[in-house]
């Protein structure tokens, strides 16, 4: 077998001379000691770099935890299995384990080995099949995933975790409304640093419909100001444009005849915010966060502090409590009818986006442009059927009211 570890980079002279060099994104090259496979360390450097590290470092976990499954005797009969090449058989196995993995410790007893204690979602298995994938083509091997057997088991699984009674369902991100927006915004003081930085990133979520990743990583170089009323937004990096080229939105105020909440106007939020930051010694340079860790006493606060504002950029589970804490506090947290919790996550804002812009009739190339999806994305036209089911947008609704008309319209006897 092969070595399987990727979390290491090696240079290893082989008998021949040759340097033999070995990635460690997930993404291999074989090691062989033909002088037409080698690739110097400064190449592969190059190469990595247009590889993104959250890619790499996914991709090698998901290797590794193949490998380190195939060759654990612990993880059942029959153990160690050959993992590259790996077998149809093996691959299906795979697959299967995720929805019950089970493990027998050192005392004999046999745990649940699962992600969290629970079964692995489809969409984790997909990824599985695809790293494996991705490393069979890289040494050269016919992928195992490609088989019609491998497939059906994937639609078996995909099956069982939909079965009524048996399975589990993948909790969709609840949308909120505008009006819940502007009550969260409502939320935040605007005289501590906290109100001011959450009620910026909040308005941002939703005025440019972005990821939560792609809000944090905003640097101070990629914000343009044209004027008092617009500014330009450059994201360094999204999930469709992992180069960042271009990847920029416009903003506007909302201190003229189309203002729609004044009162948290992102182009002024962003001025005072950036006078809070040169205020607080903290650099508003090119490389510099726009969004930063707000601390006090050593623990996270969200609400009522003047307190201090960290250099770091803020982490991704913050952006998260912001959301949670700005939703509770608002009360728009719950079911309105039957008092249930909501699932309110960042990514609410982002459905909201595409929600209201459908609503509104802006065009979808246009919403998934400005939002980082790709204009062909089931998720974003999921967004759109996801409306389609009540008012004027229910087809049911559409026929009942054009009866109507007919018959209003045609001759009484």
């Amino acid at each position: 077998m092969p070595e399987w570890k990727l979390d290491q980079q090696s240079e290893q002279p082989n008998s021949s001379g040759t340097l033999a060099l070995r990635r460690s994104d997930g993404l291999l090259v074989p090691l062989t000691g033909n002088p037409d496979d080698y690739v110097s360390p400064a190449t592969d450097a190059q190469y990595l770099r247009g590889v993104p590290l959250s890619t790499r470092a996914i991709y090698a976990a998901q290797w590794n935890r193949f490998a380190t499954w195939c060759v654990d005797d612990r993880n059942g009969p029959p153990h160690p299995r050959e993992y590259l090449p790996a077998t149809v058989a093996t691959v299906r196995e795979y697959i299967a384990a995720h929805w019950n993995w089970t493990r027998t410790k050192d005392d004999g007893s046999v745990v649940f080995a699962g992600l969290g204690g629970q079964r692995y979602a489809p969409n984790t298995v997909r990824l599985a099949t695809k790293v494996i994938s991705i490393v069979h083509q890289g040494f050269g091997y016919v992928p195992p995933t490609k088989h019609p057997d491998v497939r059906r088991q994937m639609r078996g699984y995909v099956r069982d975790w939909k079965a009524p009674g048996l399975g589990y369902k993948t909790a969709e991100a609840d949308a909120i409304s505008p009006d819940d927006l502007l009550a969260m915004v409502a939320t935040c003081d605007m005289r501590t640093a906290g109100g001011l930085r959450d009620a910026l990133l909040l308005r941002l979520a939703f005025d440019t419909g972005r990821r939560n990743s792609e809000l944090i990583s905003i640097t101070w170089g990629g914000i343009k100001f044209l004027d008092a009323r617009r500014l330009l937004v450059t994201f360094p990096f999204s999930k469709t444009n992992q180069d960042g080229q271009d990847d920029t939105v416009g903003v506007e105020a909302d201190d003229g005849p189309d203002a729609w909440a004044p009162d948290s106007d992102p182009v002024l939020l962003f001025r005072v915010w950036r006078e809070l930051s040169m205020e607080r010694g903290l650099g508003v340079g090119p490389g510099d966060p726009v969004f930063r860790e707000i601390h006090s006493g050593g623990v996270r606060r969200l609400v009522g502090i003047t307190g201090k504002i960290y250099p770091n950029q803020m982490t991704r589970s913050a952006f998260q409590d912001v959301v949670l804490h700005r939703a509770k506090k608002a009360g728009v947290d719950r079911d309105p009818v039957t008092g249930d919790y909501l699932k309110i996550v960042p990514h609410s804002i982002r459905h909201a986006f595409a929600l209201e812009g459908d609503r509104d009739g802006v065009p979808i190339h246009l919403l998934a442009d400005r939002g980082g999806w790709s204009r062909t994305s089931p998720v974003i036209l999921g967004y759109m059927a996801s409306r389609k089911k009540w008012g004027e947008d229910n087809a049911a609704v559409r026929m009942r009211q054009a009866e109507v008309r007919r018959r209003m319209a045609a001759p009484s006897r």
